[in-house]
């Protein structure tokens, strides 16, 4: 079995990625379950309804970067849609758009079966069975999440029955350390590895959600849901002295601007280039 080394925020993502591994997935298989269970089990400060981007570099091949980006939502979409402005303390001060009608078509699960199917090795049921009984019967509240719910996400989270119910008390979260239980989350999971990504975007569990969200003042249609494609593109690639690397390219704009700070920098001993990356950030 080839060694693959694992790193996560918790325990509950690293022993959920080890049995992938164990059980013969590749590290694209691990990559996914380790994401994938982060996202379910860091509530506030990530989810599983967004999007992201996945490179996959694998010697002798091409690298590419699947691009599992949300995507905004809105078609046929007509009415007002529901936002609130929140303001709070994390971060050194963030404000920021909340509510239904600031969701976007989300990519992940679309991404992570496109990668599944492009470099992986165990079955995709698999990797969603493996994430489900990682929340099956609830996991503890990290210490980030317990500091960023309590550091002014209150009016975001507790406006949701389900969110609220699942994760505070009154106003305040429950305590680092608490076993947070999401009703019918690893059920979800484990009919998506059955049906695959499809039953997400195109199924009665899409259409579930977004007539949820329609009642709420969402833009999110079927449409977009069913017009969803996650994209395997060819990445942006450029050299930092003996290093090939490979970046997110276009349309997303931070791998170019990456690449381009890191080619300001090359050249000259590791104190010289340090302080370039530096200069060039600024």
């Amino acid at each position: 079995m080839p060694r693959i080394a694992v790193a996560g925020p918790s325990s509950v993502v690293t022993d959920a990625a080890v049995t992938v591994g164990e059980e013969g997935g590749s590290v694209a298989d691990v990559a996914i379950v380790a994401a994938l269970t982060a996202m379910c089990t860091e509530p506030g400060v990530c989810g599983p309804g967004g999007g992201g981007f996945l490179a996959v570099d694998i010697p002798g091949e091409d690298p590419v970067v699947i691009d599992g980006y949300m995507s905004f939502p809105g078609i046929g979409f007509e009415g007002e849609a529901v936002v609130r402005e929140v303001s709070m303390e994390y971060g050194g001060g963030v404000t920021t758009l909340v509510d239904a009608g600031s969701i976007a078509v989300p990519g992940v699960f679309a991404g992570f079966e496109l990668t599944s199917q492009m470099f992986g090795q165990a079955p995709w049921s698999l990797l969603m069975d493996v994430v489900a009984a990682a929340v099956d019967d609830g996991f503890p509240l990290s210490a980030p999440c317990y500091l960023y719910l309590n550091d002014g996400a209150a009016p975001i989270y507790t406006s949701d029955p389900v969110a609220r119910n699942a994760l505070f008390v009154g106003d305040r979260s429950h305590p680092q350390g608490h076993r947070i239980v999401f009703p019918g989350l690893a059920g979800t999971l484990r009919h998506i590895g059955e049906e695959g990504a499809r039953s997400f975007y195109q199924g009665e569990l899409g259409r579930a959600m977004v007539n949820d969200l329609a009642e709420r003042g969402s833009r999110l249609t079927m449409a977009d849901m069913e017009s969803y494609q996650a994209v395997a593109r060819a990445p942006v690639l450029s050299r930092l002295g003996n290093w090939r690397l490979a970046h997110n390219p276009a349309p997303a704009i931070g791998g170019v601007t990456v690449a381009r700070v890191l080619d300001l920098a090359d050249g000259g001993g590791v104190k010289a280039r340090a302080m370039a990356l530096v200069e060039a950030f600024e």
